[in-house]
C-alpha cells in the first residue's frame, strides 16, 4: 500500500475540511498524518514525502526504473469520503440525500484494516456477556457547541447500573478522553465497549471500531451558534447511520441535562445492553 495525496494548488478550490483549506490546516494535518499513519499499517519514522513523481529509494539502493510500476493499481478519492460534496451535516441541503447507502460493508472492511495494522482481531462481535462496558467519551471537541464534560449523564448511568468498575460488575461506566491514548490505544478501548456516548463530530470518529452489535449515543447541536451555520448538526450522520454493523442514536444539547433526556438516555442504553445480551 502506497498512500498518495494530491496537492490542489489552487486555494480556492480545495476540498472541503482536506489539509489544503487553510495553511493552519496544513501544519495541523502533518501532526495527524504521524499519529494516524500505523491504522494504514506505516511506520511514521520511515514515512517520507516528496511532490516529485519520480521514485527515490533511501536504502542506498539504485532503481532499476524512475517510477513505481505495478500490474494493478487505483487512484481517486475512492468512496470512503464520508459525506461527499456536502458540508458534514452543517447545512439543510446535508439531509436532502444521503451519500453512502448501501456502503456499510465497505466500511466494515476498512475498519477491519485498520484493526488488523494495530495487531487487533476486527472480527470479535460485542460480547452478548456481562460485564458490559459503557464508555462515555468527554471533551472531544474544541467546539463549544460540542465540549461536553457530561457530568449529569456519568451520574444518571451511574444511577441507573451502580458505579461498578470491575469484572464482578454486571455494567462498567468508564469516562475516556481518546485524544490522551495512542491510536492503537484508542482502538482497543472502543473495540471493548458495548456502547460510547459522546458528542458528535470529528472525535467521534473512533467510534467506528466499536464491535459489531453495538451502540453509540450521539449529542448533536440542535441550536448551533455563529452565524455561519443554524440548523440542527448531526455532524457525519450519512456516514453513522450508513455504517451498519454499529446501532446510532441522536440526542439534542439544548435539553441534554433535562431530567426527560437524562431519563431518555438511561432507556437507550438499558435498551442496548438488552439487545446485545440477546444477540
Amino acid at each position: 500500500l502506497m498512500p498518495l495525496r494530491y496537492v490542489l494548488k489552487n486555494r480556492p478550490r480545495a476540498l472541503w475540511a482536506t489539509c489544503n483549506l487553510r495553511d493552519e490546516t496544513l501544519a495541523q494535518c502533518k501532526a495527524f498524518f504521524k499519529k494516524f499513519l500505523p491504522l494504514l499499517g506505516v511506520e511514521p519514522r520511515i514515512m517520507r514525502s516528496t511532490e516529485d513523481s519520480i521514485l527515490s529509494i533511501t536504502d542506498g539502493s539504485q532503481p532499476k526504473s524512475r517510477y513505481v510500476c505495478s500490474s494493478k493499481g487505483a487512484a481517486g478519492l475512492g468512496m470512503l469520503t464520508d459525506h461527499g460534496l456536502k458540508t458534514h451535516g452543517w447545512d439543510k441541503p446535508d439531509y436532502e440525500y444521503s451519500h453512502n447507502t448501501g456502503r456499510g460493508p465497505v466500511f466494515n472492511s476498512f475498519r477491519n484494516f485498520m484493526m488488523r495494522n494495530v495487531g487487533l482481531d476486527p472480527m470479535k462481535s460485542v460480547s452478548t456477556e456481562p460485564p458490559y462496558i459503557i464508555t462515555v467519551s468527554p471533551a472531544s471537541s474544541k467546539d463549544p457547541d460540542r465540549r461536553h464534560v457530561f457530568n449529569a449523564q456519568i451520574d444518571a448511568l451511574k444511577k441507573a447500573f451502580g458505579a461498578g468498575n470491575d469484572d464482578k460488575s454486571e455494567v462498567i461506566i468508564r469516562t475516556v478522553v481518546f485524544k490522551s491514548y495512542s491510536v492503537a490505544e484508542q482502538v482497543k478501548l472502543a473495540s471493548e465497549s458495548a456502547v460510547i456516548v459522546g458528542a458528535c463530530g470529528g472525535g467521534a470518529v473512533t467510534n467506528m471500531f466499536l464491535p459489531k452489535g453495538s451502540g453509540m449515543v450521539l449529542y448533536y447541536p440542535d441550536k448551533p451558534k455563529g452565524r455561519m451555520h443554524n440548523y440542527p448538526a448531526r455532524l457525519d450522520w450519512d456516514y453513522f447511520n450508513n455504517q451498519g454493523y454499529i446501532r446510532v442514536h441522536w440526542l439534542p444539547v439544548s435539553s441534554m441535562n433535562s431530567a426527560n433526556d437524562l431519563d431518555l438516555l438511561v432507556k437507550l442504553v438499558k435498551n442496548e445492553i438488552e439487545t446485545i445480551s440477546h444477540h
